[in-house]
């Protein structure tokens, strides 16, 4: 298996002779530019012996205590429309937002899944562009809200970038659909105001829960019990520096309708990928 013309390890499962019932397993990557996010491997034949993705038992040792939650990061980053006059390197950006004399707002809806409770303090990235440019300073004018609490006024100048790094308070925050609000008061005197959302990002702490049967994450921890598994047949990836890792021997358990995964950690934040 190759990936622009580099080796790609597998896991292979079946007999000697590969046939019904065997398979390859692989950790595949998107791309990230701003052309496209298809990434293609190659698979081929050859009488040489291909890389294989390395074993390793994880199985937790009786008296350790799973870690109970880990940070993640949400991000909402929709390439809708193309601009060629982007301040900065990436071109594209989700919505314009345009206000004459009239202040407006805007709503975002985001999910975010397996939210501790109670919640914790989170953390707001906002990057916006700045796109008219008059003689007034400020040229913009900001308000961001979560849940229709406001965490940041900002007023700013220019056709620039501009990224916003707030606290989300933690009584502002909802499991599962929230909605970030971002308004335009329209008070700067100039003719008009207009901005551009680009992307953000909402880093918050999360339980090892998994949602339409995996969860991906980074963590560092003795052991880690992954919940609402849908099936029995738990796959779970440590991601090292070295390359993939299968774990085996992973103790996995009925819970009601769902199962859950329990396996060991290490003392290294490293990324995991669990699945059925």
């Amino acid at each position: 298996l190759t990936n622009q013309g580099q080796i790609v390890p597998v896991y292979v499962e079946g007999n000697a002779k590969f046939g019904p019932g065997a398979f390859i397993e692989f950790y595949g990557e998107a791309l990230d530019t701003i052309y496209t996010d298809k990434n293609i491997y190659t698979l081929q034949v050859i009488r040489t012996s291909a890389d294989r993705i390395s074993s390793k038992s994880a199985l937790p040792g009786k008296t350790v205590q799973p870690e109970t939650s880990f940070e993640d990061t949400l991000v909402v980053n929709n390439q809708r429309v193309f601009a060629n006059y982007a301040p900065g390197n990436d071109v594209w950006y989700d919505t314009s937002m345009l206000v004459y004399t009239t202040p407006q707002s805007w709503k975002f809806p985001f999910t975010l899944n397996g939210l501790v409770q109670p919640p914790k303090d989170a953390t707001l990235d906002l990057v916006v562009w700045g796109v008219t440019a008059r003689p007034q300073n400020p040229d913009h004018h900001l308000i961001v809200s979560i849940n229709g609490v406001r965490v940041a006024n900002q007023t700013f100048d220019g056709s620039i970038e501009k990224r916003i790094t707030v606290t989300i308070p933690a009584a502002a925050l909802r499991a599962g659909e929230n909605t970030l609000e971002l308004s335009l008061p329209a008070d700067t005197g100039a003719p008009n105001d207009m901005i551009a959302l680009d992307k953000f990002s909402i880093t918050y702490q999360r339980s090892f829960q998994a949602v339409n049967g995996s969860l991906t994450f980074t963590s560092a921890g003795k052991a880690f019990k992954v919940t609402s598994l849908p099936d029995k047949n738990v796959i779970v990836y440590r991601l090292t520096n070295d390359g993939p890792v299968r774990l085996t021997n992973v103790q996995v358990q009925a819970s009601g309708s769902t199962f859950t995964a329990t396996f060991d950690g290490t003392n290294r934040a490293e990324k995991y990928v669990v699945t059925t």
